[in-house]
């Protein structure tokens, strides 16, 4: 069987054959758990194949042991999972809630993956695949001048357009 999961799912949980793990307990959670205390591997519905796809959506802010829940996705997820991370750009006015624990660059979760080339702390679970940056979408005249002056014109004049980071992580070899 091959098993998708959608860590922090809320009430959008992207379809019928992923697993929802949250708390508090709402519609699309299969598991209520709290995700401070890492992932519940005693729960039966993670006794089945390890994930092929584990999706973290806006939620990995809201986890004071980030270190923890990252060891555990590792664990859960198969050699050739996709780990799909979505966090709010540090700029952006959604970083700012009192309910998020960090801020995230563009460069936050490479301390974490094994290409890595400075000195870290962080356990090396991952290999990055892929990272963007999301912008809010700007108005006709804001992408006429992003046309005509380029996206690091933009990028450093209109910072707060900046919305959400997504990252794109396979478990280390």
């Amino acid at each position: 069987m091959r098993t998708k999961y959608d860590i922090g799912c809320g009430n959008e949980k992207p379809g019928k054959d992923w697993i929802g793990v949250n708390y508090p307990e709402t519609e699309d959670a299969d598991i209520v758990h709290d995700l401070e205390k890492g992932l519940p591997f005693d729960h039966e519905l993670f006794e089945e194949d390890r994930a092929t796809v584990i999706r973290l959506h806006h939620v990995i802010e809201h986890i004071e042991n980030q270190d923890k829940l990252l060891e555990d996705i590792a664990k859960l997820a198969d050699e050739d999972a996709e780990i799909r991370i979505t966090v709010p750009h540090y700029l952006h006015v959604n970083s700012k809630d009192s309910d998020h624990k960090r801020d995230y660059s563009i460069i936050s979760f490479d301390t974490y993956c094994v290409d890595h080339d400075h000195p870290t702390t962080k356990p090396q679970l991952f290999k990055m695949k892929d990272k963007e940056v999301h912008w809010v979408e700007l108005r006709k005249s804001m992408r006429l001048l992003k046309k005509v002056m380029g996206d690091d014109f933009v990028r450093n004049h209109f910072a707060n357009t900046v919305e959400e980071l997504k990252f794109v992580l396979g478990v280390a070899e």
